[in-house]
């Protein structure tokens, strides 16, 4: 058998190439990264804190950090070897076992949660030094990233032999110049890059997938509310479920633009989606304990109706904040509306106390929000998108 059936060249994909679907390599690894988002509920088994929020917070950050480097570098320079294959399966496993770490960093024990990060590190060293030597441009970029990854891992090394009092500084130094990097390498081609729009959408559409599967996941533990004087609670929660679905998938062309070669975009999109994220993930998790509390005397510091409320106001604020910046068409008559009723969420969890009456009104604000886009996308798809296109 041929060398080249296992080792094949490296390029750049550009942005004017056939549509590119998630392979079924990236689909599986997804699979790894459901595990660990639902691992992470446990969090809040005791209520909500600022504490818990925090470090919930932290966590989720970590595991989109590890999914977003892994999926833009494939967004790039997947080019399907058995290298390549082989370096994307095994990242697995790290990330499996820097989840099953949180708890002991919890307690203060960073040791293991610093190995497996630096494994996964170095897996994406490997596969930035394979661009640097392989691939015919670019290389300057490569170069950055390689540079800064190694400095990070690095970091992270040295923070091994240290007081433990010291290690959490050092890890978020390294993260730190992780995120630094890519913007850096960017810098360097003058951000003269090009980005397959339609696979990097995509790719991030379906990690959104995976995080709304917490919230239908929250409404399946509580389901037996149905059957209780409080079907409605649970209903409700359904319909915030659902409605964010619609707002971040179906209305309209929010997600509708050209990344390639746009440092700006490029950034605002690939950073700014973990906004959205985190905020859909509190609006699941507090449903999910606001649900149990009407079955069992839970107690919890931060009323979870209330953060539901004010994470999807700040999830509808995310959204309209990423779409204004990159997108190609961002009428007023839509995105200024969604921004008032963004704003509208939050007030009203800040002012209403009483539960049930909260959560009917941010359902409420919902579904004026999905009626007013549906019209407004409709009319300006019709007679100002179709005319341009």
């Amino acid at each position: 058998m041929k060398l080249s059936h296992f080792r094949r060249p490296i390029k750049i994909r550009d942005n004017v190439d056939e549509h590119r679907q998630a392979t079924w390599l990236e689909l599986f690894l997804d699979l790894g990264y459901v595990v660990a988002v639902s691992s992470l509920s446990h969090i809040f088994k005791e209520g909500f804190s600022g504490q818990t929020i925090v470090e919930y917070s932290v966590f989720f950050f970590l595991i989109f950090w590890i999914w977003n480097r892994f999926t833009w570098y494939a967004s790039f320079y997947d080019n399907d070897d058995v290298a390549y294959r082989f370096s994307y399966l095994i990242s697995l496993f790290p990330v499996l076992g820097l989840i099953n770490s949180f708890d002991a960093v919890l307690k203060g024990d960073f040791f293991y949660a610093t190995i497996y990060y630096i494994l996964c590190n170095c897996i994406l060293i490997y596969l930035w030094s394979r661009v640097l030597r392989r691939a015919n441009e670019y290389r300057k970029n490569a170069r950055t990233f390689l540079t800064g990854y190694s400095i990070s891992t690095l970091v992270l090394i040295a923070s091994l032999f240290l007081n433990p009092g010291i290690k959490p500084y050092f890890f978020i130094l390294s993260v730190c110049i992780e995120i630094v990097s890519p913007i850096l390498g960017w810098s360097v081609t003058k951000g003269l890059i090009p980005v397959h729009t339609g696979h990097i959408v995509e790719r991030h559409g379906l990690f959104n997938i995976i995080l709304l599967g917490e919230g239908i996941l929250s409404i399946f533990k509580n389901y037996d509310m149905l059957y209780t004087n409080h079907w409605y609670v649970l209903v409700l929660s359904f319909l915030v479920v659902i409605s964010l679905w619609w707002i971040y998938f179906d209305c309209g062309f929010g997600f509708r633009t050209n990344l390639s070669k746009n440092i700006r975009r490029v950034f605002t999109f690939g950073y700014g989606q973990f906004f959205i994220y985190l905020s859909l993930l509190f609006v699941f998790m507090a449903l999910e304990f606001g649900l149990h509390q009407f079955h069992y005397n839970l107690k919890s510091e931060i009323n979870p109706i209330m953060l539901a409320g004010i994470a999807t106001g700040v999830f509808i604020l995310a959204l309209t904040g990423i779409q204004l910046s990159i997108s190609t068409y961002n009428p007023k008559r839509v995105y200024i509306p969604r921004t008032i009723f963004g704003i509208l969420l939050i007030l009203l969890s800040l002012f209403i106390k009483d539960r049930v009456v909260l959560l009917a009104s941010v359902v409420s604000v919902l579904i004026i929000i999905l009626i007013h886009e549906i019209k407004s996308w409709t009319y300006y798809k019709v007679h100002i998108i179709e005319k341009q296109d």
